[in-house]
């Protein structure tokens, strides 16, 4: 429980809603993640809230909407994207 707390306070929730975005899971997502990641890939990004919450050394976006991916290219993150 005190996990899931956890990740709770230091999530950022992406501006666009989307059905089906994760952005809800990530409470039972985050706690599977390794504790260190050096590349993640967003394979389904939507609104990108999996990425912008994954402490990776580098993020990268993936979607078939390729304008959400260049959208978040205008944003830093600091990550690469």
């Amino acid at each position: 429980m005190e996990l899931a707390l956890k990740y709770k306070q230091k999530q950022l929730k992406s501006p666009l809603n989307y059905i089906g975005g994760k952005y809800r899971l990530l409470n039972q997502i985050s706690p599977l993640f390794p504790n260190e990641i050096d590349n993640f890939i967003d394979l389904f990004a939507g609104g990108c809230n999996v990425g912008i919450n994954a402490e990776a050394e580098k993020v990268f976006f993936n979607d078939n909407l390729t304008f959400l991916v260049e959208m978040y290219q205008t944003f830093q993150f600091s990550m690469i994207i």
